[in-house]
């Protein structure tokens, strides 16, 4: 049996979806989807872990569009960074 209604279909990981992926009616731009998937990555290499979360794909959806990313950790973030540029620099 096949659905092919538009809330059976799904273009990626729900905790990878932008914002205005979730909006009903909004267009999505596959580039700037595409960029919000990256930052998502990026977070949980840096983190460990995702920017949002939830225990079902609603709680995940609803997160994305109404929580706040966790900041607690950005100084952390700039040591890192700090690090992998002076290491980069190295290298290359």
């Amino acid at each position: 049996m096949s659905d092919t209604s538009t809330s059976s279909k799904v273009s990626c990981t729900p905790a990878f979806q932008p914002p205005e992926a979730l909006t009903w009616g909004f267009t999505e731009d596959p580039i700037t989807s595409d960029v919000w998937a990256l930052g998502v990555c990026l977070y949980c290499f840096v983190f460990g872990r995702l920017p949002f979360t939830g225990s079902c794909v609603l709680d995940i959806t609803n997160s994305i569009t109404n929580d706040v990313v966790r900041t607690h950790m950005w100084n952390f973030m700039y040591a890192v960074i700090a690090s992998a540029q002076s290491f980069l620099l190295q290298v290359l």
